[in-house]
C-alpha cells in the first residue's frame, strides 16, 4: 500500500485531535511536483543521461554547471525549491509543538496517576479502575511514539522523493537536522512507557493466557516479536536511509492496533483482563534480569535507532520490519518452506528450492548456506528484503539456498552465532538423508555465504568446517557481502572527519555481540588475531568479497582481502559496486544493483 493511502487511514483511525497534527504529505508531493514540471524534465539530462542541475539544501540556486535552463527558469525553480524547503520546516515546527505539548501533559498526569495508586493500596475496585487509567495512559503514550516514527518515516520518503526527482543530494543533511529535533527524541517518554510497565507488572499478573487479538499478526520470526514503541528511524549518519521502506507498513498497523486497543478500554465494551490490554498494547520480549527491575533501571544503554533498544535492567526490544511468512505457494519460480534446524535453542532456517523441470529431478545441484546482517544483534531470514534476495537468487543460480536465523546479541553473545551457523551444516549432513527438499543437494559443491554480521560469520564457519574432520560437506567458496569486521586500532577511514556517527554505532554493536571483557581484537572481530596455520590457510576455499561504493565498511572489506592473499589463500576475488550502500541488496532486492550482484555471485559458483 502506498504511504499515503497508509497513513490517511491512520489518520482517519487515530484520536479526532491529533488528526491534522500528522505529515501534510499530500501537500508536499503537490510542491514537489512543482519543481521540475514534467515537461522540463528531459532539459535536466545531459548528453550522458545524468543530471547536471543539483539544487541543494543550503543554497537551491547553486548548480553544478550546464547550460540547460535559463536564468529566469533558474529563479522559477529556486522560488519552488525554497517553497517545498519552507513547507518542510513548517511540518517540522507543528510536530515539535504538539510532541512537547503532550510529552508535557504525559509528565504531570503520570505523577497523578502514581499518586492514586498509592492511595488504591486497600480498595481493589479503585486499584483496578486506576489499572485500566493507566493502560489507556499507556496506550495513548505509544501512540505518541508512533506518531513521531511516521512522521520521521514521511519525511525521509518525501526527501527521497525529492532527490530523486531534482537530482539533488539533500536529504542526508536534512534528515542530520531533523535528528535534533524535540519530536525525534523521545527519551522522555521511552522512560514514561518503561515506568508504566514495571507498575503494570507490579499491579497485575502477566501469567493469564492472552486471548485472540488484532495484536498477534504482528509478531516477527523466530528471533522477534514486534514492539509499539517507534522510533521507527533508520541508523542515524548512515549514507541509506531507504530502510524506511519495508518498515513503514508495521507502523501503521501498530498504531491501528493500539488504537483499537484504547477504543476497548475507552467504551467500556470490553471484558478482556488488562494483563491482555498489556500485552496486546506492548509485547515483550526480556533477557532475565539479574536482580529485580527498578524503575532507575529503565534507561535506555543502547540503541540503533528504529532497530533495537537495550535497557539497564536486561530488557531488548527490536523493531520488525516486514517480514514473509510461510506457504506452499511456488513463487517466481521457487519455493520456500522453514525448517527447525535446533529447537532447543532454538536454530531456525529456511530453504529455497528453485522448481525443477521433472525430467531433471535427478540433477544435483549446489547448496548455498547464508547468513544474515545485523551486527549479531538483529536480522532474520523472514525479512521481506532478505526472502526475495535469496528466493530470486536460487533461481538465477540454480542453486539451493539455507538460510540460517541464529542466536541474537546481546542476549546470546558471541561465539554462540559462530556455533549455531557451523551446527546448520551438521544438520545439513544428516537432514539431506531425510528431507525431499534436499534431495538433489550436491555436498560436494556447497558454498557459505552472508552480509555484513553475516559475511564475518560466513568466514569463521568457514574456518572451522575446514579443521572439521567429521563434516561430510565440501566447501567450494565463501562469498562475503560487505562483511563486518574491525579492530582497537582505527583504520584511515575511521578517523576520517564526519565518521564519528559510523565509528559509534560500529563500537556500540560490537560491544554488545563480543564476550564480555573482550575488546574489538577479540578474534571475532580482528581477522588478524585468529591463529591460523599457513597450511591451512593454504587448503582455505576460494574467497570472494562483495563492497559497496558508498558503504562505510568498504575500507574494512578491501583490508579482508588483502590480509587472504598475504596469507597464501589460493583465490580471493574482490568486486566494488560503485553507487550503492551497505546491504542495499536487502533494501532493494529488485534493483538493478542487486540482479547484478545475484549475476555475479552465480558466476563465481558455476565457476566451482
Amino acid at each position: 500500500m502506498k504511504f499515503w493511502k497508509s497513513l490517511s487511514i491512520l489518520i482517519e483511525e487515530t484520536l479526532p485531535e491529533w488528526r491534522d497534527k500528522f505529515l501534510s504529505y499530500k501537500d508536499l508531493k503537490k510542491q514537489l511536483k512543482l519543481i521540475y514540471p514534467e515537461k522540463q524534465q528531459q532539459q535536466q539530462l545531459n548528453c550522458d543521461g545524468g543530471i547536471n542541475k543539483r539544487l541543494r539544501i543550503e543554497g537551491p540556486e547553486e548548480t553544478d554547471g550546464g547550460d540547460c535552463a535559463s536564468s529566469k527558469e533558474d529563479n522559477e525553480e529556486a522560488k519552488q525549491v525554497n517553497d517545498f524547503v519552507k513547507l518542510l520546516e513548517d511540518e517540522i515546527d507543528k510536530f515539535n509543538a504538539f510532541f512537547l505539548e503532550k510529552e508535557e501533559e504525559y509528565v504531570i498526569k503520570w505523577k497523578e496517576l502514581q499518586d492514586r495508586v498509592a492511595k488504591s493500596q486497600d480498595s481493589n475496585e479503585e486499584l483496578m479502575k486506576v489499572g485500566r487509567e493507566i493502560v489507556d495512559f499507556h496506550g495513548e503514550m505509544v501512540l505518541l511514539e508512533n506518531y513521531s516514527a511516521l512522521n520521521y518515516t514521511g519525511l525521509v520518503k518525501i526527501l527521497k522523493k525529492y532527490d530523486k526527482r531534482t537530482g539533488a543530494l539533500i536529504r542526508l543533511p536534512f534528515i542530520k537536522k531533523v535528528l535534533q529535533q524535540p519530536f525525534y527524541t523521545t527519551d522522555v517518554l521511552n522512560k514514561l512507557v518503561k515506568e508504566c510497565e514495571v507498575r503494570l507488572d507490579q499491579l497485575f499478573s502477566m501469567d493469564e493466557p492472552s486471548a485472540s487479538s488484532e495484536g498477534t499478526e504482528l509478531q516477527g520470526g523466530p528471533d522477534f516479536k514486534a514492539s509499539t514503541e517507534s522510533k521507527a528511524r533508520p541508523l542515524p549518519g548512515s549514507k541509506e536511509l531507504a530502510e524506511i521502506e519495508h518498515m513503514e507498513n508495521m507502523y501503521v498497523k501498530l498504531t491501528l492496533s493500539a488504537l483499537r486497543v484504547l477504543k476497548e478500554i475507552r467504551s467500556g465494551s470490553s471484558t478482556a483482563p488488562v494483563a491482555q490490554w498489556i500485552e496486546r498494547l506492548f509485547p515483550k520480549q526480556k533477557v532475565p534480569p539479574t536482580h529485580t527491575p527498578n524503575t532507575k533501571d529503565m534507561s535506555i544503554v543502547a540503541e540503533a535507532p528504529g532497530f533495537l533498544q537495550v535497557f539497564a535492567d536486561g530488557s531488548v526490544k527490536r523493531f520488525v520490519p516486514e517480514i514473509v511468512h510461510p506457504s506452499s505457494e511456488s513463487l517466481n519460480g521457487y519455493k520456500f518452506k522453514d525448517v527447525n534446524i535446533d529447537p532447543s535453542k532454538p536454530i531456525t532456517g529456511r530453504i529455497f528450492l528453485p522448481d525443477t523441470p521433472p525430467l531433471e529431478t535427478s540433477i544435483h545441484l549446489p547448496v548455498l548456506v547464508y547468513f544474515h546482517g545485523g551486527g549479531f544483534c538483529i536480522g532474520s531470514t523472514t525479512w521481506l528484503g532478505y526472502h526475495h534476495f535469496l528466493g530470486d537468487f536460487s533461481v538465477a543460480s540454480q542453486c539451493i539456498v539455507i538460510s540460517v536465523d541464529y542466536r541474537l546479541a546481546p542476549e546470546n553473545r558471541l561465539p554462540n552465532a559462530y556455533d549455531d551457523c557451523y551446527f546448520s551444516l551438521e544438520w545439513l549432513c544428516y537432514q539431506v538423508k531425510c528431507d525431499p527438499w534436499l534431495a538433489q543437494a550436491d555436498l560436494h559443491r556447497v558454498f557459505l555465504s552472508g552480509d555484513s554480521a553475516g559475511g564475518n560469520i560466513a568466514h569463521q564457519v568457514g574456518i572451522r568446517a575446514l579443521r572439521s574432520k567429521a563434516l561430510d560437506v565440501k566447501i567450494k567458496g565463501l562469498l562475503l557481502i560487505h562483511p563486518y569486521f574491525g579492530s582497537e586500532k582505527r583504520s584511515q577511514n575511521e578517523m576520517a572527519d564526519g565518521a564519528s556517527g559510523d565509528v559509534a554505532m560500529n563500537d556500540m554493536f560490537w560491544r554488545l555481540s563480543i564476550p564480555v571483557g573482550s575488546n574489538r581484537d577479540y578474534f571475532g572481530c580482528n581477522f588478524e588475531t585468529q591463529v591460523i596455520s599457513k597450511k591451512e590457510w593454504s587448503l582455505f576455499p576460494a574467497v570472494v568479497v562483495y563492497v559497496a561504493g558508498l558503504d562505510f565498511l568498504k575500507e574494512r572489506g578491501i583490508m579482508y582481502a588483502e590480509f587472504l592473499q598475504d596469507k597464501g589463500v589460493k583465490e580471493v576475488r574482490l568486486v566494488e559496486a560503485k553507487g550503492v550502500s551497505h546491504v542495499h541488496h536487502v533494501f532493494y532486492p529488485e534493483s538493478q544493483a542487486t540482479r547484478l550482484l545475484q549475476q555475479q555471485m552465480a558466476e563465481f559458483m558455476k565457476s566451482y
